[in-house]
């Protein structure tokens, strides 16, 4: 089956589409799309402390992972880890054990 990807590259690896899912959902904020309300996540939280705010986003990653879970039940896909050190957000997630990397640089400034 087909997937584009948000370069505008039309490829058959379901594994291309779902690590270019990934990036979409945790880089742009939901309604900087243009009638696109549901594209993107929530990433800029107003937590006091770091852990709160390691909290707050293994929830919404979660979420994403459960959503493209539904789509490819045959994969299994697992959040191994967030890291959060000033404005840099990494998150990682295990895709069928291989685990990609996703570095997100925010501007509030989390947990400090």
């Amino acid at each position: 089956m087909p997937y584009i990807l948000s370069s505008g590259v039309i490829t058959n690896d379901v594994l291309s589409y779902i690590e270019d899912y990934f990036l979409c959902e945790f880089t742009i904020i939901p309604g900087e799309v243009p009638n696109s309300p549901n594209i993107g996540s929530p990433l800029l939280i107003d937590e006091p402390t770091l852990e709160s705010a390691k909290r707050k986003l293994n929830s919404i990653v979660s979420t994403t992972i459960g959503k493209i879970q539904k789509q490819f039940p045959s994969l299994t896909i697992t959040l191994d880890s967030i890291d959060i050190v000033n404005d840099l957000i990494t998150i990682n997630i295990d895709i069928n054990n291989t685990i990609k990397s996703y570095a997100i640089t925010r501007t509030d400034n989390l947990g400090s």
